[in-house]
């Protein structure tokens, strides 16, 4: 499963043709849930969350596939993805306090890097 938020509607649309498959847009009322409230029924909390980034999260993906989403996803949107994958410690974080953990963890590797 691949969640998607802060990606505008026509990316999320790119994203889903590009992958061949269903992705979910987490909308406002998502971001004050457990994460795994959300991945059992994305349904329930589609839509758009400006969260001042844009986050992939992948649920369930067999393991060959993840590398393959995160490029697609990359190759397809313009600017900075946060990718992350459900673990089950995450699947009990609230959506708005994992997407401010997962930022700081990627700026520490960003200046990693530089």
């Amino acid at each position: 499963m691949i969640l998607l938020i802060g990606f505008r509607e026509d990316e999320v649309e790119r994203i889903e043709e590009a992958m061949g498959e269903e992705v979910f847009s987490i909308g406002e009322v998502g971001l004050t849930r457990e994460l795994g409230e959300v991945v059992k029924s994305p349904q329930r909390y589609s839509g758009f969350a400006d969260v001042g980034g844009r986050y992939l999260i992948v649920h369930s993906a067999p393991g060959g596939r993840l590398g393959e989403i995160i490029q697609t996803v990359k190759m397809v949107v313009e600017g900075d993805v946060i990718p992350a994958t459900t673990t089950p410690t995450s699947l009990k974080w609230v959506v708005k306090d994992l997407l401010q953990e997962l930022k700081k963890e990627h700026e520490y590797f960003k200046s990693l890097k530089k």
